[in-house]
């Protein structure tokens, strides 16, 4: 057997020494890389959720491919009282008095989770379809023997539900705008300070990771 040394030259560019057409073809290769840790998104979204909701264990799904049925859901149990928590870190005036705060927290005693539907087939938003004030009204009474909740707590119940569904639907346009813009941009920040931008690639894009280079 005869062993021999082979010496190869290759010429390597930073990014910004390549021509448009290979910057192009290397972002979409990042944008591949970065759909294979969709996780990142979900963990991001999901961390978000419960900072906003601590009390509650609600969940992201989605799916940004914009086929049909494709969108974003938030989806698991939701501790109500936590919109208020929510609207306080998003500096939001809460459009609840100091008595009907009162009358919520009486009632979160007996009654304090309601369920969000989950998307089992697709990934669209279902908040609005969620009857929040049935479920509260409905186990509410069914702790009571013959009870039958006041009007003026059930319209204060079908207030929270109106109030919690534009809450999700907007925390929803907002987290989809994110994902699109996580799965499918590529953005002067990345550039300038995701590392797979920082190393050097071959004249056809092609990324290079030989860690003995010294600039």
């Amino acid at each position: 057997m005869k062993t021999i040394i082979k010496e190869v030259k290759i010429d390597l560019y930073k990014f910004e020494e390549l021509s448009e057409e290979v910057q192009e073809k290397i972002k979409q290769d990042y944008i591949t890389a970065k759909e294979a840790l969709a996780y990142i998104f979900t963990e991001n979204v999901n961390e978000q959720l419960h900072h906003f909701f601590p009390n509650s264990e609600i969940e992201v799904q989605y799916d940004f491919s914009g086929c049909q049925g494709s969108g974003l859901n938030i989806y698991g149990d939701l501790y109500f009282m936590d919109i208020l928590n929510a609207y306080k870190i998003q500096e939001i005036k809460t459009p609840f008095t100091y008595e009907e705060i009162t009358i919520l927290e009486t009632i979160s005693k007996t009654i304090d989770t309601v369920s969000l539907k989950s998307n089992d087939e697709y990934t669209y938003s279902l908040i609005d379809r969620n009857d929040i004030a049935k479920q509260i009204i409905y186990d509410y009474e069914d702790n009571f023997e013959d009870y039958k909740i006041p009007e003026k707590h059930e319209l204060l119940i079908k207030k929270l539900d109106k109030e919690i569904k534009e809450m999700f639907n907007s925390l929803i346009e907002i987290f989809y705008k994110d994902g699109e813009k996580y799965f499918y941009e590529v953005t002067k920040d990345d550039i300038e300070d995701d590392e797979y931008f920082q190393g050097y690639f071959t004249k056809d894009g092609s990324r290079y990771y030989n860690i003995y280079i010294d600039d």
